[in-house]
């Protein structure tokens, strides 16, 4: 049957509790087909590797974020000083004009990698 409760779903290995649509999911990384993944909001599609992956910005932890090739950890300065997982910068921002032009200013080109990186307060 239906698991309509968090604690029940999260005592399974594919599954979380999805709070938008109320009710027990099946893991991004167990979604195998590409529509399914796409159809999360939760979840990306990498069309490079054809596997379905959870958005950096819904992993709520440290362990989750650097088990994931895409996501890095993020130091949120401030009175709460927090850690947020986000997208590798890299990935977010493939050029250096997208990478200048962030409006959050958490990142800078590395010329010599020509790469975008992480700014050193945010690491």
């Amino acid at each position: 049957g239906r698991l309509n409760d968090t604690t029940q779903c999260d005592a399974i290995d594919t599954c979380y509790w999805n709070n938008a649509s109320s009710s027990c999911t099946r893991d991004c990384e167990s979604v195998f087909i590409r529509d399914e993944c796409r159809n999360n909001n939760d979840c990306d599609w990498d069309d490079n590797h054809q596997t379905c992956e959870t958005k950096c910005s819904v992993i709520t932890t440290q362990e989750q974020c650097l088990a994931s090739s895409k996501c890095v950890l993020e130091k949120i300065a401030g009175q709460n000083a927090s850690v947020l997982c986000v997208t590798d910068p890299g990935i977010r921002f493939p050029t250096e004009q997208g990478c200048n032009a962030n409006s959050q200013n958490d990142t800078i080109w590395n010329p010599d990698l020509q790469v975008c990186v992480q700014a050193c307060s945010y690491r």
